[in-house]
């Protein structure tokens, strides 16, 4: 009976603390969720930024300087195609098809990575990801492939 009541108060401060445990199957089933509703959706829009930034917990939309060369365009989300989740070592993850965004100006550019936002005119950002080589240059006529990759692990 002591046994009993021992669980119940862990479980109580459990509850009051806040802990919200995911079990790896709950976590590889939300992130196949969050592939099919978000990240593969028209209104979500991988972009290229041009600027020196890092981005970070308190990084906002405005931090971000979208690339302007000739030939880029930001490219929707439905352009990439994510197999299910994987399951490994606690974490779930997908890695999607390559999406290329071509430099067709007459000169090279220099891009530091990718951040992901809301609809054709951005005012939502999503997440973003620096480039490990940042800065990199695309030379003229060149491109700048990304392939993109979602992780999920629950930290309690």
């Amino acid at each position: 009976m002591c046994f009993i009541w021992l669980v119940g108060v862990i479980c109580a401060a459990l509850f009051l603390l806040g802990l919200v445990v995911w079990a790896d199957v709950a976590c590889q089933n939300f992130l196949n969720a969050f592939i099919t509703d978000h990240l593969g959706a028209t209104n979500y829009y991988y972009r290229l930024f041009t600027n020196n930034v890092t981005p970070g917990t308190a990084t906002v939309l405005t931090d971000f300087t979208e690339a302007t060369f000739t030939g880029y365009a930001a490219i929707q989300g439905n352009a990439i195609t994510w197999p299910a989740a994987s399951l490994a070592a606690h974490v779930a993850q997908s890695t999607g098809s390559n999406i290329t965004f071509n430099n067709t100006s007459g000169s090279p550019v220099t891009v530091y990575g990718v951040y992901v936002t809301d609809g054709a005119t951005a005012t939502k950002l999503y997440f973003a990801e620096r480039d490990t080589n940042a800065p990199v240059s695309i030379p003229a006529g060149g491109s700048y492939v990304y392939t993109p990759n979602q992780q999920f692990k629950s930290i309690n």
